[in-house]
């Protein structure tokens, strides 16, 4: 099922016992409405998982903000505390915020390093300029978690039993 999360979830009351959205959460500006659609559609006790990965924790050139956010639909960039706020106040409790954005640095250097040893092919596959343009991002999305500018956090929380 495929459904817009902006709008209200197509699912009952209480029908879940656990909500996962992994790195998803940076596309929604209504987080409030969205939140509350995810304590709707959880039982009382069910666990949510989510990481926001655009978390504003140092100073972030405009070049750099336009090439993190890329092509890849809305983007919302939020300081620190904002998102913990919102999950307390959708009524979720014994929230948790875990810094995980050591891992972003090292997935994008990673993937970064893969891509290049397959440079050739890929030029030829998705077109040298494409390609380039993949590579930056890959670089930047690593500079600015290595240097702590833009965090990934996860949160854990709980829908009161």
């Amino acid at each position: 099922m495929c459904s817009d999360a902006r709008e209200p979830l197509p699912f009952a009351d209480a029908s879940f016992d656990a909500l996962t959205c992994i790195d998803s959460f940076n596309h929604l500006y209504e987080r409030e409405r969205g939140l509350g659609e995810w304590h709707r559609v959880l039982r009382p006790g069910a666990r949510l998982l989510f990481t926001d990965p655009i978390v504003v924790t140092g100073m972030i050139r405009r070049e750099e903000m336009i090439v993190r956010s890329g092509s890849m639909g809305e983007f919302v960039f939020t300081p620190p505390g904002l998102d913990d706020q919102l999950v307390r106040d959708a009524g979720f409790v014994d929230v948790r915020v875990e810094d995980v954005t050591a891992n972003m640095s090292e997935v994008a250097a990673r993937w970064r390093d893969a891509r290049e040893l397959h440079r050739e092919d890929l030029d030829r596959i998705e077109g040298a300029e494409q390609n380039r343009a993949f590579q930056h991002f890959l670089d930047v999305v690593d500079i600015l978690a290595r240097e702590r500018r833009l965090s990934r956090l996860a949160y854990v929380a709980a829908k009161p039993a």
